[in-house]
């Protein structure tokens, strides 16, 4: 009703040829109410806001909780008993602990499948590259400066330059058996590591909005966010597993027993730390041990 009323007026300013009163109405629309379902739009907004804040904090005081724990302030004789004793030896926290690498773990997961989706695969692939080619330019500015002849000149001239200027920390590149151009040679890649940085930061910043330009078909946003999902679902993954498989190399330690009893009765993380399929391969199985005993 109220869009239909200011349509009116829109065409009686027409009509009497006043553009002033035109011109107000055309750019002051007035706001159009949603009915029912602005209101419902609004309400389940605000609950998904609530049940954000709450998970937010869930995650904060548990991370807290897990810090004490592992610091064994709250635990008979500790510090912190008198304050935090009960509750740690209470059963809703007993039961709590149990799981709480298994929500950990799918939470972590969960996000990867939305955040690939949300960038897809080749956003994940253009990452990779990106980052192969700043190893690729510190690589190569590294060979300039030590292996070709024209910057090992420079260097040479640098280093005759800067001779008095590093003389008070000789004592100090002698003991570490570094070389006054070593140092000049260090400088030199670094100048010509971020002089590559320039090409590579300007391709890093373009070719993400072609990426965007491709991604604006929905065929191609659907398959390359699915790809995406399973790309980086799989990397962070692989990466839990390697992390999981070298902290189990100190499982059967003392101070690792606070951190073991999370895993007693887990049905997911068990499979990241305890019986983790790297170390049942005997893959990343490191001698931590025999070097702690």
């Amino acid at each position: 009703m109220e869009n239909e009323q200011n349509t009116v007026r829109i065409l009686s300013a027409l009509a009497a040829e006043d553009m002033k009163e035109y011109k107000k109405l055309t750019k002051h629309k007035p706001k159009q109410s949603g009915g029912a379902w602005s209101v419902l739009n609004r309400v389940f907004g605000a609950l998904t806001l609530a049940i954000k804040g709450v998970v937010i904090a869930g995650i904060v005081a548990a991370t807290c909780l897990v810090l004490l724990d592992f610091t064994r302030l709250a635990h008979d004789g500790g510090k912190l008993y008198a304050v935090f004793g009960k509750m740690f030896e209470s059963g809703s926290w007993i039961f709590f602990k149990k799981y709480l690498f298994d929500f950990a773990v799918i939470g972590i997961l969960m996000v990867c499948i939305k955040a690939g989706y949300s960038s897809g695969v080749s956003s994940t692939l253009w990452t990779g590259v990106v980052i192969l080619l700043v190893i690729g330019a510190g690589m190569l500015a590294v060979y300039f400066a030590f292996k070709v002849n024209d910057f090992v000149t420079v260097a040479q001239a640098l280093d005759n330059h800067l001779a008095d200027k590093l003389a008070g920390i000789a004592p100090i590149l002698e003991q570490m058996k570094l070389s006054t151009l070593f140092v000049s040679q260090c400088i030199i890649a670094s100048v010509l590591f971020v002089l590559m940085l320039v090409p590579v930061i300007l391709v890093a910043v373009f070719v993400p909005k072609f990426i965007d330009i491709a991604r604006s078909g929905k065929i191609f946003r659907s398959v390359d966010g699915i790809f995406g999902a399973i790309a980086l679902t799989t990397v962070i993954l692989a990466v839990l597993l390697i992390l999981g498989a070298v902290i189990n190399s100190v499982h059967d330690f003392d101070f690792m027993s606070v951190f073991n009893a999370y895993f007693e009765k887990s049905g997911i993380a068990t499979f990241i730390y305890d019986n983790n399929i790297l170390n049942a391969m005997g893959i990343l199985k490191l001698p931590i041990a025999d070097y702690l005993q």
